[in-house]
């Protein structure tokens, strides 16, 4: 199974249960924070993986990629299903949002050192 198949079977299955979970609890304002929670999980997931398995330099920065958005897509989701339980505090989940921001892009912009 190569990963475009993996990828379709699990988005498909983020939306299904997306769908169930915003029925069952008679909020149809969660299913858009599921959502990007779970896709934003495992794009992370795969950036992880990607980053932690690379041997050349290229598929490593792919993982990078992987992760800055996948984290950022992770957060939006946490920040809008913050603004769906305590609403009104809209300007404090953006400034989160750019601190979020901030903070990983300075992590992932850390190179190791080479070691001889």
């Amino acid at each position: 199974m190569n990963l475009s198949t993996l990828t379709a079977a699990v988005v498909l299955f983020i939306i299904a249960s997306a769908i169930v979970m915003s029925d069952q609890m008679n909020d149809w304002g969660l299913f858009l924070p599921s959502l990007l929670i779970g896709l934003g999980a495992y794009i992370l997931i795969i950036g992880l993986w990607k980053k932690v398995i690379s041997t050349d330099r290229v598929a490593s920065d792919d993982g990078k990629f992987k992760i800055f958005w996948g984290d950022l897509i992770l957060t939006l989701g946490v920040l809008v299903l913050l603004n769906h339980w305590y609403p009104g505090n809209l300007l404090y989940l953006f400034i989160g949002l750019i601190v979020w921001l901030g903070i990983s892009i300075l992590l992932l912009g850390i190179r190791p050192k080479a070691s001889y």
